[in-house]
């Protein structure tokens, strides 16, 4: 929005333009529910809505593994016009699903209230976006945590050291680090 004012200590005839932007905003987690998406038609234009979430978490010293805190916070994201287009035909394609992780830029809107079932009244922030895509890096991380998962425990006792099969690991800081192959999978 571009404001337009006269300063008394200035020339007469002479004005001062002045910049007011919002603020923009990042936010960035795992798409909690499927994206709503409204088409447009003569009247309004095109709408879709994502709800994002993103849980804390912390690395335990005594495990040495990541734990939720159970701190959740959510956002929606919203999208107008053909913005709200492009969501909507990425989410029928199946490539903007829950679970999916996404990184969106924007600005600030007034935020969502709702009432949840003991009555607490709740408000949510809301971000009108600008760009939205997917996070390619958390996506890859969690599909290959799903398949450490699914992949079946070695008989016997642990290993020291993986096969020569698997991805190179070392240790760093007392910590075990997946490393890169020459030729990572995602």
């Amino acid at each position: 929005m571009t404001r337009t004012q006269t300063n008394r200590h200035q020339p007469k005839g002479t004005t001062i333009m002045t910049d007011i932007t919002t603020p923009t905003l990042r936010a960035d987690g795992n798409i909690g529910r499927e994206p709503v998406y409204k088409a447009g038609d003569d009247r309004r234009r095109s709408f879709a809505a994502i709800r994002l979430l993103k849980s804390e978490r912390r690395r335990n010293p005594e495990t040495r593994r990541w734990e939720d805190t159970g701190v959740t916070l959510a956002v929606t994201l919203k999208a107008f016009g053909p913005t709200a287009d492009l969501i909507g035909r990425l989410a029928a394609d199946g490539r903007l699903a829950k679970g999916t992780p996404v990184v969106a830029t924007g600005h600030p809107d007034a935020p969502e209230t709702w009432t949840d079932r003991q009555g607490t009244v709740h408000a949510d922030p809301v971000v009108i976006i600008d760009t939205i895509g997917i996070d390619l890096i958390r996506q890859a991380r969690a599909e290959a945590a799903r398949a450490r998962t699914a992949a079946p425990a070695p008989a016997g006792p642990a290993q020291a050291r993986p096969d020569a099969d698997t991805a190179r690991r070392w240790e760093a800081d007392d910590e075990t680090v997946d490393g890169w192959t020459t030729d990572p999978e995602f």
